[in-house]
């Protein structure tokens, strides 16, 4: 089961979630190859799909994008998300391998995951070029990790405690990060203004204030949504605004 409370401040929201169970209750959704939709449409997909219709859901836009050309056609072909492409080289959803672009990296790319312990992992793809070789250990690792469900945008803010980054550029954003096994804590920014939101660094040193171990950035500005799912009845919190390819959500 879950349980949540949501803080809400003068231009972020900080939303604290308890499970009984992290290896049954985080999920990603993926609403389709190659297509986009907003995070509430990709959220009641998953309900239907799996039929959680009476759970309570929290959930929150995921992955980053990168627009036609941006890192050449070839890589946004193998994407196939029309206007738009998810980030996440290594696609998982509930286990299932959905994409595998390992290969063709074009930079350094640090994906999220839940461990078999439920712990929250971080698996750094390296610049690939079109050789699958150099990521293979990377894979390796998930495999043996037994990742089910992935994210990717980044970069990571706290890892085993520490602060992971010294970026101080202002901008909308929205991080998730692991107290422990069964404790989540979301913060997101709920203002159109850029230079009201957090820079990574603050973000970071934010998290780890609240006793978090693990943090990671999501995508932020005009992607941020904060959707619950209650009592048979989606609410948008915050956002909604942007199509995306997929989204995190915990349920119970």
């Amino acid at each position: 089961k879950i349980s949540y409370k949501m803080y809400k401040y003068s231009t972020y929201m900080v939303t604290t979630i308890w499970v009984e169970n992290i290896l049954n209750q985080y999920h990603t959704g993926i609403y389709a190859l190659g297509e986009v939709a907003r995070p509430s449409k990709i959220l009641e997909k998953a309900i239907s799909t799996y039929n959680m219709q009476n759970d309570i859901i929290v959930g929150i836009n995921g992955s980053g994008f990168i627009v036609n050309g941006t890192f050449g056609q070839s890589f946004y072909n193998l994407n196939h998300a029309y206007n738009n492409s998810a980030q996440t080289p290594y696609v998982l959803e509930r286990g299932k391998l959905i994409r595998d672009l390992s290969a063709y990296v074009p930079r350094n790319q640090t994906v999220m995951g839940f461990d078999k312990n439920g712990i929250m992992k971080f698996y750094t793809f390296n610049k690939a070029n079109n050789n699958a070789s150099i990521n293979k250990p990377v894979v390796d690792a998930m495999k043996n990790d037994r990742i089910k469900d992935t994210i990717g945008f980044g970069p990571i803010l706290l890892e085993n405690g520490k602060v992971m980054t010294s970026d101080t550029a202002n901008n909308l954003r929205q991080g998730f990060c692991q107290v422990d096994n069964n404790n989540y804590i979301i913060v997101t920014n709920t203002t159109t203004t850029r230079s009201s939101g957090f820079n990574f660094k603050k973000l970071a040193t934010y998290f780890q204030g609240l006793g978090c171990k693990n943090a990671y950035n999501f995508d932020g500005g005009g992607s941020i949504s904060l959707l619950v799912h209650e009592n048979g009845k989606t609410t948008k919190i915050f956002g909604d605004a942007r199509n995306d390819a997929d989204i995190a959500y915990l349920n119970g």
